[in-house]
């Protein structure tokens, strides 16, 4: 056991940081494509609405 923790590098009381870049513009054109996708919906409910009446 203590070969294996020895060969991984690790030192003891040393931390290690990540850090990554988040890329923000899919998930915006997501968020746009599920704001258009309720708008559509809420434009076909209204049409079905409407075709009763008529």
């Amino acid at each position: 056991m203590a070969e294996m923790i020895a060969a991984s590098g690790r030192t003891p009381g040393v931390s290690h940081g990540f850090a990554a870049e988040i890329n923000v513009a899919p998930l915006t054109i997501g968020l746009v494509m599920v704001l258009v996708a309720v708008v559509l919906q809420y434009g076909r409910r209204l049409q079905q609405d409407t075709e009763g009446l008529v």
